[in-house]
């Protein structure tokens, strides 16, 4: 095969595949002070356990659940006060059970500060690989 048309169909499949859609697409957390980004938790219909395995699979070294202390579904201000409570180095808010849980997924750690505040509206539970 020529060099011209190896390099064309390298370019090719690079805008083929690369550029597809996804079920399940990035949301990086928002520099706070860009109002164009977004990190509006992910509409899912996974479960828990597939949420959780999501972040797994994505080699998040911290991956943490929440859940209302009242076991009611999340609304917008619970997702907002999560938000605003979390490491702002979040990679993923994703729903699971239908807005019963929100799983957060990070490669940064959460402070103890963030944990005091979160423990006041959610239950939280570690689901990161112990290393």
């Amino acid at each position: 095969m020529n060099k011209s048309l190896f390099i064309f169909l390298l370019i090719f499949s690079f805008f083929s595949f690369g550029c597809t859609g996804s079920d399940r697409q990035t949301q990086t957390t928002p520099n706070r002070n860009n109002p164009q980004t977004s990190s509006t938790p992910k509409e899912d219909g996974d479960t828990l356990k597939e949420a959780i395995e999501y972040g797994k699979n994505g080699q998040f070294r911290y991956i943490f659940s929440f859940k209302r202390l009242d076991d009611q579904v999340m609304n917008s201000e619970d997702f907002e006060y999560l938000k605003t409570n979390s490491p702002v180095q979040v990679n993923y808010f994703l729903k699971a059970d239908k807005g019963l849980y929100a799983v957060a997924c990070s490669n940064f750690p959460f402070e103890e500060k963030h944990f005091t505040a979160l423990k006041k509206r959610f239950k939280v539970e570690d689901h990161s690989d112990k290393k």
